[in-house]
């Protein structure tokens, strides 16, 4: 696990644990990795994060811990059990720290994230022109979410496909694209739907507050393209690089 760069601590202390948990595990596990095979490396990552977790329950006082839990639960849901068990033995002054409370924001996703088979969480938005929308709008139809971004390069490469996919199943798959943006990048979101001639249902979202749709949907990395059926309920989720084309086609084939 490589955690970003941007703990901010006010005291020596934090910054000299900081750099203990790096110059112990992080570099170490790093430079283990290199020249491994990908097999060798996912068993070295996953002796990785159990060293983290081991760090974090050594020190339920430190915001570095708080920091570490939110970067491990970004990175491995597999052990959800064990990152609750580390989120609620943290102090109670390190729980109210702004690094716990993105932890427990991603932890209150991985609880609720969208399982194939069920039915989606319900929401609400405001679609580019105003109007209210819901998955409840497209009851009826094949439904294909994106969730994208302005500042995402593989976002941009998808459209295109995108874009075939609305004129070839129109009649049946109904698009809806939800931004994750900046307050501040809203014009961009809007010129970017025009130029690149999004003509399908599009909103976005301009905070990543614990109800919003992106954390609803446990959405941790762009694009994230799932399918619903006519019924709203989860068939798949389609990992960039895919097929969008084959992949629909064979959903609204069975």
């Amino acid at each position: 696990m490589t955690p970003s760069p941007v703990l901010r601590c006010t005291g020596t202390p934090e910054n000299n644990l900081l750099e203990l948990y790096r110059n112990t595990i992080e570099r170490p596990y790093n430079l283990k990795k290199k020249g491994k095979s990908t097999e060798d490396a996912d068993r070295i990552v996953l002796q990785e994060y159990q060293a983290t977790r081991q760090f974090i329950r050594q020190h339920p006082t430190t915001l570095t811990a708080a920091y570490l839990l939110y970067w491990q639960a970004m990175y491995d849901t597999t052990i959800f059990d064990q990152l609750d068990k580390l989120l609620a033995n943290l102090s109670p002054s390190v729980r109210a720290s702004y690094w716990a409370k993105k932890a427990e924001t991603r932890m209150y996703a991985i609880r609720n994230k969208p399982r194939i088979g069920k039915k989606l969480p319900a929401f609400s938005l405001t679609d580019v022109t105003g109007k209210s929308i819901s998955l409840e709008s497209f009851k009826g139809k094949y439904l294909l979410i994106d969730f994208w971004g302005t500042w995402c390069i593989p976002c941009i490469e998808t459209i295109p496909e995108l874009k075939a996919v609305h004129t070839k199943y129109g009649n049946r798959l109904a698009i809806l694209s939800i931004a994750m943006e900046r307050p501040a990048d809203r014009e961009k979101w809007v010129k970017a739907i025009h130029k690149y001639g999004m003509t399908w249902t599009q909103t976005a979202e301009f905070t990543s507050a614990k109800e919003g749709v992106n954390v609803l949907y446990n959405v941790v990395e762009y694009p994230t393209l799932l399918v619903a059926n006519p019924d709203g309920i989860f068939m798949a989720r389609i990992k960039y690089g895919e097929s969008i084309d084959e992949k629909i086609k064979r959903l609204l084939t069975n």
